[in-house]
């Protein structure tokens, strides 16, 4: 929401906006020139508003939401003001339940540091712009494209890219089927002239890869698969070392001859890195020149974001609240720092996530030396009983499979204890989509 300010700021628009609480992003947009308020309010919906636009989190009884009806002010979800956005340009949309937020920072990065001038929306800060938004001049634009809530069936995509699909979400979906069918929905909206990109090795995007009828590139590091009609780029030959990745690419069999390098870790990244490279060859990019690009990226704030190291201990923090992702983010640091402990501080986010998720949760952290679950994250409230899925019982049942772990409700006592125990040549991993980087940024602060 905040990049969407700003960028309808820099086009020339009187923004206002209301939060529940005051952050460094509102001061910001508050410096730039927006209106802000602390705190939801019908008097914030005054005679100069035209347009109300609404996150998802925000639901339809919400006093701004009320009064703007009341006024019949159209009121418009945010991703409706994005597909809006992107009515006249060439639009790039990243999808899947994991990687979007990085893969959408690598497409920016590629084109901003090619000179291309894109506009930017992401769900993480860009490292390299310095923002999760920015108005560029050219007609291109690169968007974050979120399944929840189905928000990205409001997108227009000339290049739609899909990176796994899985189970996620269930409150706003009724089963996987359903989440294939709106994967469906999705990439058969792509242009006629555009393109549609997928990782083949992730068994539910080939079904759906093969379900629409659209000019298309498949890529993965697994063999062409068999009953896939369109463009395949093979990834051949990785090497990771030291939390690099090296590999060259075969186009249909084809080698491009080009050594690729990137230097955030895991086999997922390459993964990631090998669809901005397909992005770019759609758009007639000199891939050799985004191939030099590539080997320097920044990559995405909090996701596998190392921080610093203080006393012999490695700080990374990471987005990650998925078991999927959580299992990303442990086999990276573990490869990316070999010999080294692995500390990991989790905050669960949200009861009913939690208990949707629970086996996965409790087997995601088998790599970890010392584990510490805080409470969960209450985000939002939820009818799930709390007596029967918590974090001390979370805890209870990781330690059953032989993980070293320790329940602590707060992570200020967590991190007196992490302060207390914690050796030289260790790895601290904040995980969680809760504000668990605070706690990671803390103990490098030494407070």
């Amino acid at each position: 929401m905040s990049g969407l300010a700003q960028i309808a700021m820099e086009m020339g628009s009187q923004v206002s906006g209301s939060d529940v609480n005051d952050s460094e992003m509102l001061n910001k947009l508050a410096k730039n020139g927006a209106t802000v308020y602390i705190g939801h309010d019908k008097k914030n919906i005054n005679d100069d508003v035209d347009l109300v636009v609404m996150t998802a989190a925000i639901s339809d009884d919400n006093p701004e939401v009320v009064e703007a009806r009341r006024r019949n002010l159209p009121v418009w979800r945010r991703s409706q003001y994005i597909g809006y956005l992107m009515r006249d340009q060439v639009g790039i949309c990243v999808a899947g339940m994991h990687g979007k937020s990085t893969t959408t920072s690598l497409i920016a990065e590629i084109l901003y540091e090619l000179g291309e001038d894109p506009t930017v929306m992401a769900g993480a800060e860009v490292k390299a712009i310095k923002s999760n938004a920015r108005r560029g001049k050219s007609d291109l634009l690169v968007a974050e494209a979120c399944e929840y809530n189905r928000s990205f069936l409001d997108f227009e995509p000339t290049v739609a890219v899909l990176l796994n699909v899985e189970a996620e979400h269930l409150d706003t979906y009724r089963n996987l089927n359903d989440i294939l069918d709106t994967f469906v929905v999705f990439a058969n909206k792509t242009a006629n002239q555009g393109l549609l990109v997928g990782c083949m090795d992730d068994a539910n995007v080939r079904v759906v890869m093969n379900e629409v009828q659209k000019t298309k590139v498949g890529y993965g590091m697994e063999k062409r698969p068999s009953d896939y009609d369109g463009v395949y780029w093979r990834i051949v030959n990785l090497q990771q070392k030291n939390g690099r990745s090296t590999w060259q690419i075969e186009v249909d069999e084809e080698n491009l001859g080009i050594d690729f390098e990137i230097g955030l870790p895991g086999k997922f990244n390459v993964l990631n890195a090998t669809a901005a490279l397909v992005v770019a060859d759609f758009l007639v990019l000199d891939i050799k020149k985004v191939a030099k690009v590539l080997s320097g990226v920044r990559g995405a704030v909090r996701r596998f974001d190392v921080l610093g190291e203080k006393d012999g201990v490695i700080v990374v923090d990471d987005y990650g609240h998925h078991p999927t992702e959580l299992q990303n983010a442990i086999r990276a640091a573990k490869d990316y720092f070999s010999g080294r402990k692995l500390w990991v501080l989790f905050w669960p986010h949200q009861y009913n996530r939690t208990e949707q998720f629970w086996d996965g949760f409790v087997e995601s952290f088998d790599l970890v030396d010392q584990l510490i679950v805080l409470d969960v994250y209450e985000a939002r409230k939820c009818d799930t009983d709390k007596t029967k899925v918590n974090s001390k019982i979370l805890a209870k049942q990781i330690q059953r499979r032989g993980v070293k772990v320790q329940y602590i409700a707060d992570y200020q006592a967590a991190l007196q204890y992490i302060k207390k125990n914690i050796k030289k040549d260790s790895v601290l991993l904040t995980l969680g989509a809760g504000p668990v980087d605070v706690a990671a940024r803390e103990f490098l602060n030494n407070k």
